[in-house]
């Protein structure tokens, strides 16, 4: 597959979406995957999930200017996006953390090392695994975060369409 052009975040989402559900699919068949929206907050700023779920949400990104071009239409990317992984278990706080980190651990057995699939059929740089973290919500329990980076090419149009 042809190189992808990362100049749409959104793009890279929605590919991590469609890679996700299929991988949770085999994984964790009633798992939720979708990008994180105003949906999922309370009126209180808590996450309010149907669960088990897993979010994907952009962190950020860096674009690096090292490709020589005299119009600076061309740069190295690397997006970083956090999936945030819950699930329950009514058993005890600590089957619900175990089965929210089952998830988060399906999420990086997926992403590291393998390229996203766009919706054109193109594919990104192998992913990394940048790191996990935890936090406690009230609502959802404990919930891992995976941080996943995506690096690839961006190329723009310049304003007017021509360079």
């Amino acid at each position: 597959m042809a190189d992808s052009n990362l100049n749409s975040i959104g793009a890279v989402e929605a590919g991590l979406v469609a890679q996700l559900t299929a991988a949770l699919a085999t994984a964790k068949p009633t798992c939720h995957v979708a990008v994180i929206t105003r949906n999922d907050f309370g009126n209180d700023g808590e996450l309010v999930l149907q669960l088990p779920a897993a979010r994907v949400r952009f962190n950020a990104t860096a674009y690096t200017n090292t490709i020589a071009n005299s119009y600076n239409q061309a740069y190295r990317v690397a997006p970083q996006f956090d999936v945030l992984c819950a699930d329950e278990n009514l058993a005890s706080e600590s089957a619900q953390a175990q089965a929210s980190l089952a998830i988060a651990d399906a999420v990086v057995q997926s992403l590291a090392g393998v390229p996203v699939t766009l919706a054109d059929g193109t594919t990104t740089e192998p992913c990394a695994i940048v790191g996990m973290s935890r936090f406690l919500d009230d609502e959802c329990g404990m919930v891992y975060v995976v941080t996943v980076e995506v690096k690839g090419l961006a190329q723009f149009t310049p304003a007017g369409g021509a360079a």
